[in-house]
């Protein structure tokens, strides 16, 4: 699986656990307070072409010669690195 991890200001937090066609996503606010959590497995989506009405916090998603691709909302608060204000396509696991 391939992600890049799209950038949205923002003073809330958000945290992935990626597996093999799957992630779990956890959204933090003030304090530390889970306000969003949850699982997806994306295994039975095998075929290429692209995933239709992706839910949070996926913007799109889609398959290419057998690679899942997500693009990811990626919380960034003001004073983050250039590393996460520009981000690239990065491998997450290895199969």
């Amino acid at each position: 699986m391939r992600v890049k991890l799209s950038p949205i200001r923002s003073d809330k937090q958000i945290n992935y656990t990626f597996g093999h066609d799957s992630f779990e996503f956890q959204v933090t606010g003030d304090g530390n307070t889970i306000e969003q959590q949850g699982v997806y497995d994306l295994s039975s989506f095998t075929d290429d072409g692209s995933l239709e009405d992706p839910p949070f916090p996926i913007i799109q998603g889609y398959r290419e010669d057998g690679t899942l691709y997500l693009e990811l909302i990626n919380f960034y608060q003001s004073d983050a690195p250039e590393s996460v204000l520009f981000p690239k396509w990065e491998e997450v696991n290895k199969s």
